[in-house]
């Protein structure tokens, strides 16, 4: 097996559903990849849904629920359940173009990680944008590889890529994190990347952006600043336990970041 698709949900809609459509279009062969499908809460109506609608393709899919919510919890468990070479997260209200999982196989390998270009969704006014992610895939330019640190903004997001099993190894995401989960799973896992590569313009992630969606939150300033000082202390001890291996300037990007978030909510 080539790659496993992460797919967390909790009560999932029609969003869901079209996640899976752009799967099921995907010029990769469904022999390459599977998908595994977490539901994190609630059991039914959800489970009986979601097997309807996989059951429907000719994926090679799983669906694992769990009464433990929280989507670190749910990734974690995708992770533990993955066979694949590479693994593949993808959040349920978002979906990928045609070519997205073969033109990422094409330029990862054991030590890089294939990056992909982001588009936004508006679903009030159904336009497409830009956010960071974008911005940071359009500044390499002609450019299809660059180091660890100049492409550190990748690392940011677990989500728009395809990272190495034999990078991530036995590495999970901390669950006790309600922000900033992705980052510092991303940092974890840091030390096994030689370097970030971009993958063509045809395989793209695209994001929804769904209005007062609690995932798109980060609260206000004392939340966020009280959230900076425990994610600073986890940095800081995840650094020490190696420092011949993690890239302190790398690291450092990662602290400055942190409170880039909490102060001014960028």
């Amino acid at each position: 097996m080539k790659i496993s698709v992460i797919i967390p949900t909790y009560r999932p809609g029609e969003y869901m559903r079209e996640c899976i459509e752009s799967l099921v279009g995907q010029t990769l062969s469904h022999a390459d990849f599977e998908v595994l499908v977490v539901l994190n809460g609630c059991r039914e109506p959800f489970y009986e849904q979601l097997s309807q609608w996989l059951g429907q393709t000719d994926l090679q899919w799983r669906l694992i629920q769990t009464d433990q919510p929280g989507v670190s919890h749910a990734r974690n468990m995708g992770l533990r359940h993955s066979q694949g070479k590479y693994v593949a997260f993808l959040d349920d209200d978002d979906w990928v173009s045609p070519g997205y999982l073969e033109q990422l196989l094409e330029v990862s390998d054991e030590e890089s990680i294939g990056v992909a270009l982001v588009q936004t969704y508006d679903e009030k006014t159904h336009a497409l944008g830009s956010d960071y992610l974008t911005r940071a895939y359009r500044r390499l330019g002609g450019r299809r590889e660059v180091s660890l640190l100049r492409g550190r903004t990748f690392m940011s997001s677990c989500c728009c890529k395809l990272i190495p099993m034999s990078v991530i190894g036995s590495r999970i995401f901390v669950e006790q994190l309600s922000q900033g989960e992705d980052a510092f799973f991303m940092t974890t896992i840091s030390d096994g990347v030689r370097c970030i590569r971009r993958a063509g313009d045809e395989a793209v992630y695209y994001r929804r952006l769904r209005h007062g969606s609690a995932s798109r939150s980060r609260g206000g300033l004392l939340k966020r600043v009280a959230h900076a000082f425990r994610i600073q202390h986890k940095y800081v001890k995840l650094y020490m336990s190696s420092p011949s291996t993690y890239s302190f300037r790398f690291f450092f990007t990662r602290l400055v970041g942190t409170w880039m978030v909490a102060l001014f909510d960028v």
